[in-house]
C-alpha cells in the first residue's frame, strides 16, 4: 500500500507541472489554485460549450479560475466579463490571458457573480460549479459542504434571468444525479433546461445542461390569456369589421346560378 501511494503521489505530481497545454490553452498554474487536471470535467465541459461560442458573442464567465473559459471563448472572438471571488484566481487569469495576448477582450470582476454583474445581455453564462472539496470528514461534513454548494448554484440560477433575458443561454456542469435533480427544480419561472451533452468513458454521469427562456411556454401563455378575455376577442372583432368598411356590414356578393 505504501508503494501504492508513493506512485500515485509521484504521477501526480508529473500531471500537475505548473505549465500546461488544456483544448490550446497555455495555462500556468500557480501554487494553491485548483488544477484543470485534477479530472477531466473542466475539458469535457468546455469541450462541449465551445462550439457554441460565435465572434461577436458577449460571454460570461462565472468561476473562471486559471481564466480557462475566458480564454476560449475570447480566442473564439467573443468579448467576455469573467467573475472570481478570488483575488489570486483573477491575478492567475490576467497572466494567462496577457500571456495569450486576449487580455484586451476580457473585463476581470472580483466577486460573487449576482453582486458585481448587473443587467446584461450576454449571449452565453458558462459555469462549472465547484465541486465539493476533499477530505470529506464523514456523512455530516458532506452535507454541509453540499448544501453550500447548491446554495451557491441556486443563487446563480436565481440571478440569471438578468443576465441571458430572452434570447442567451446558460451552460451548467451538473455530475449527474441529485445534482442534476436539483438544477432542474431551481430553474427560474419562465425558463426551462435541457441536456446539451453528456459525458462517457471516465466520467460517467456528468453532463452540460442548457438554460434558456422558454419561448413556446410564453406564447401559450399569451395565448391562453387572451383566450380568457371575451372582451378582448369582442374589440378583435369589432377592428376587423371596421377594416372591411368603416362602421357598416360588407356587402354580399350576389351568386348567379
Amino acid at each position: 500500500r505504501a508503494i501504492r501511494r508513493e506512485l500515485e503521489r509521484f504521477g501526480s505530481h508529473l500531471l500537475k507541472r505548473r505549465e500546461i497545454v488544456v483544448l490550446g490553452q497555455r495555462l500556468v498554474v500557480p501554487r494553491g489554485q485548483p488544477h484543470p487536471l485534477d479530472d477531466d470535467s473542466a475539458e469535457f465541459f468546455h469541450r462541449s460549450v465551445g462550439m457554441m461560442i460565435a465572434p461577436g458573442h458577449r460571454v460570461l464567465d462565472l468561476g473562471t479560475g486559471l481564466g480557462l473559459g475566458a480564454m476560449i471563448a475570447a480566442s473564439r472572438g467573443a468579448e467576455v466579463v469573467a467573475v472570481d471571488v478570488r483575488a489570486d484566481a483573477l491575478e492567475a487569469a490576467r497572466t494567462n490571458l496577457a500571456a495569450a495576448g486576449l487580455l484586451d477582450h476580457v473585463e476581470l470582476r472580483q466577486g460573487r457573480a449576482e453582486d458585481v454583474v448587473g443587467e446584461g445581455a450576454f449571449d452565453l453564462v458558462l459555469y462549472n460549479p465547484p465541486r465539493v472539496p476533499k477530505p470529506i470528514r464523514g456523512p455530516e461534513d458532506l452535507a454541509t459542504r453540499a448544501g453550500e454548494r447548491w446554495s451557491e448554484v441556486g443563487a446563480v440560477l436565481s440571478a440569471s434571468p438578468r443576465w441571458i433575458g430572452e434570447k442567451g443561454r446558460l451552460l451548467i456542469l451538473a455530475d449527474g444525479g441529485r445534482f442534476s435533480a436539483f438544477v432542474a427544480s431551481a430553474v427560474p419561472p419562465g425558463y426551462r433546461v435541457v441536456p446539451l451533452a453528456r459525458s462517457l468513458g471516465l466520467l460517467p454521469g456528468m453532463e452540460v445542461l442548457s438554460l434558456g427562456f422558454d419561448l413556446e411556454a410564453a406564447r401559450l401563455d399569451r395565448h391562453a390569456a387572451r383566450e380568457r378575455k371575451p372582451e378582448q376577442r369582442a374589440e378583435r372583432g369589432r377592428r376587423r369589421w371596421k377594416a372591411l368598411d368603416g362602421d357598416e356590414a360588407p356587402e354580399v356578393p350576389e351568386v348567379h346560378p
